[in-house]
């Protein structure tokens, strides 16, 4: 039987394999966005940057003023902004409880 660790390194190993196997991203959080779903986002956005990897952030709401200081934030789109120009073959979701908390981001990609 695996340990925490083992299955924390295991969950990782499938991470990083998506993350290199993957052209496309689409990148998302929960609805009324906070600090920490933004900071997700952003934080994810790099870690592409610096694989050479292709990504959209898109959120159902607008990003809060008092982000704005942030880097990148300026790339996150809202729903309407996105124009389901959708050639995702890897969608990131992060801090979201369940698909629900998404918003209308949820419908943009088919479940495979």
């Amino acid at each position: 039987m695996k340990t925490e660790m083992e299955h924390h390194k295991a969950q990782l190993s499938k991470i990083a394999s998506c993350i290199e196997k993957g052209k496309r991203f689409l990148i998302t959080t929960h609805v009324h966005p906070d600090g920490d779903c933004i900071a997700s986002i952003l934080l994810f956005s790099i870690i592409l940057d610096a694989q050479q990897k292709q990504y959209v952030m898109v959120i159902d709401d607008l990003v809060p003023k008092k982000f704005d200081f942030l880097p990148k934030v300026e790339q996150i789109q809202t729903f309407e902004q996105f124009r389901g120009n959708n050639a995702s073959d890897v969608v990131v979701v992060l801090d979201a409880s369940s698909f629900d908390r998404l918003g209308r981001v949820n419908g943009l990609w088919s479940s495979h």
